[in-house]
């Protein structure tokens, strides 16, 4: 059917009383929206002839979503679809925050915000909520704050948790960046709350991203997921710099690399990294810094962030002799560089920082055991092989269940 006999079908039924019709308050044109719901004869009508209870289809329950529901729900359902399309789709809830059976009984999550919508993947509950730009950023901490103060309830009920913050796609360039700095900065003085409650925050065509390795547990990062990660990067930099620049390496602890002690203090405990320095007959080169990112992970940024400002201040010390100078080098896995370069971190450019895809590092990695071997590797290496070849504990459970 064409879209003019459409049009003049549903022209006839508002005429007739069947049916109402409400425009959304959208300012754009092109992406006006009309909304079509039961009029008063249209009312009678069901009321006469269907056996449904009086205000089952009462038309003061019809109301148009503002601007930020709507945008909200259009993102949801651009999420649904790239599930839909995967080859084995996710079992996925999708529902209104206030509809989830834990809002309902919230009598027991006293003061628990409501989020815009609850995504559940088995015992994982992905709360949405959708960023205009317009709320304070303090606001959202203390969103992250109320979610934090339930995470004990919700794993006495059997359930696990991630936040993600939505930014809306309607503001781009500069100023988009800027607000999910804000948002990730914001985290940063109530870190000791929130570090067990993985949040992101994203653009709202990220979303897929992001629910997609919540759910195969891929995020959050494990300890020894994160350590493969590491240790794979850790041996690609120790040959690229051996073959490029016959550079010797050795491994190097935190204490080694501070200006200071006390410095050790303020790195987070879940803060998982290794360091090598590369040195040649004339002394060191450089120190570099391996850890492991989620994208969009504010988790990452916090961690960031201290890294650059504490190994910052070592390396613009003039006593600092024995290493010179330290950069970070964070991989990032299950994701390609388009959605790398969306990463934003938003951290003072005090230090060196390189981020990198695991899949140039696999791609290298597996080239390396084809050509060498699990042993030869080991002796050049250092470490057992074994362990790079880990996976998180989520997704074991996963892969078992499948």
């Amino acid at each position: 059917m064409r879209a003019n006999s459409i049009t003049n079908r549903l022209a006839k039924l508002v005429e007739y009383k069947i049916l109402k019709r409400k425009q959304s308050d959208t300012k754009s044109i092109r992406y006006r929206k009309y909304y079509y719901y039961i009029g008063e004869v249209g009312y009678e009508i069901l009321r006469k002839y269907h056996p449904f209870p009086m205000g089952a289809y009462s038309p003061k329950d019809w109301k148009i979503p503002n601007a930020h529901n709507e945008s909200c729900t259009n993102a949801i359902i651009e999420a649904h679809s790239a599930n839909a399309l995967r080859e084995q789709p996710f079992n996925i809830r999708y529902e209104r925050g206030s509809h989830h059976e834990l809002i309902r009984e919230r009598a027991n999550l006293n003061g628990w915000v409501i989020p815009d919508y609850i995504l559940q993947h088995e015992n994982l509950l992905m709360c949405i909520e959708y960023d205009t730009g317009t709320e304070p950023v303090g606001r959202i901490t203390e969103k992250s704050k109320i979610y934090a103060g339930k995470l004990e309830l919700l794993k006495q009920k059997g359930y696990r948790l991630a936040i993600i913050y939505l930014k809306s796609s309607s503001n781009t360039g500069k100023s988009s960046i800027r607000r999910i700095q804000s948002m990730k900065a914001a985290h940063e003085t109530i870190y000791k709350q929130i570090r067990d409650i993985p949040i992101y925050v994203v653009d709202e065509a990220d979303l897929y991203t992001i629910v997609e390795k919540l759910c195969l547990g891929m995020y959050p990062y494990q300890y020894e997921q994160t350590l493969s990660i590491i240790l794979k990067a850790e041996l690609l930099e120790r040959l690229n710099n051996k073959q490029a620049k016959a550079l010797r390496s050795n491994s190097i602890g935190l204490s080694e690399m501070l200006l200071e002690k006390k410095d050790e203090f303020l790195f987070p405990e879940n803060f998982i990294f290794r360091a090598d320095q590369f040195f040649e007959h004339r002394g060191t080169v450089k120190t570099v810094v391996y850890c492991a990112g989620e994208i969009g992970s504010v988790h990452t940024y916090i961690h960031l962030r201290i890294a650059n400002s504490i190994f910052a201040k070592a390396n613009e010390s003039l006593l600092m002799t024995e290493v010179s100078p330290i950069e970070l080098l964070v991989t990032y896995e299950g994701i390609d560089n388009t959605q790398l370069i969306k990463e934003v971190l938003g951290i003072p450019p005090r230090l060196d920082i390189r981020l990198q895809t695991s899949l140039e590092v696999e791609f290298v990695f597996n080239l390396l055991f084809d050509r060498y071997g699990t042993a030869n590797l080991e002796n050049m290496f250092g470490d057992p092989i074994q362990r790079l070849k880990s996976i998180s504990a989520f997704k074991m459970i996963w892969e078992e269940h499948k």
